[in-house]
């Protein structure tokens, strides 16, 4: 854990990081919230996904929380009941390394949108149809985006 002064200082260069790269989430009492376009050429492309990541005092030794609100049919993000949903990510797992910043988060679940992983699955489901049922899959994640907003991409 960073005593105090040092917690201060690196929350001041993940909010530089944070408006150089990703102007459109805003700081939070608890972190920064905002959305995620899908990846372009992706199952995903043009959606937006809300997220909020989560840090506490423990950050960077341990890395943030990111609670996913858009409902997504993805096998790295549990799905049922309300939001927020949990998310599978190397990154902010056993992946994690105190180097790493809140920017490089959001970049690794751009990754995960356009590169859902099976084997590493909190939607179990999702990730069977994606593996044995392809087309069954592809359906509920059409389904699914029928609920989330869409932007143009240049």
């Amino acid at each position: 854990m960073l005593d105090s002064k040092k917690f201060k200082k690196r929350l001041e260069i993940e909010r530089k990081l944070m408006q150089q790269y990703f102007p459109h989430f805003r700081e939070t009492d608890r972190g920064w919230r905002g959305y995620i376009i899908g990846p372009k050429d992706s199952l995903y492309e043009g959606h937006v996904f809300e997220v909020e990541i989560v840090i506490d005092s423990s950050f960077p030794f341990r890395p943030p929380k990111v609670l996913w609100y858009t409902p997504t049919w993805h096998p790295n993000i549990a799905i049922g009941g309300t939001p927020p949903y949990e998310v599978c990510n190397g990154l902010i797992g056993q992946g994690w390394k105190p180097k790493y910043h809140i920017v490089d988060v959001i970049r690794s679940l751009e990754k995960m949108l356009a590169h859902p992983n099976p084997f590493s699955a909190l939607n179990v489901e999702a990730a069977k149809q994606m593996l044995e049922d392809q087309e069954r899959f592809l359906r509920n994640v059409e389904m699914f985006l029928q609920m989330a907003p869409v932007v143009q991409q240049k």
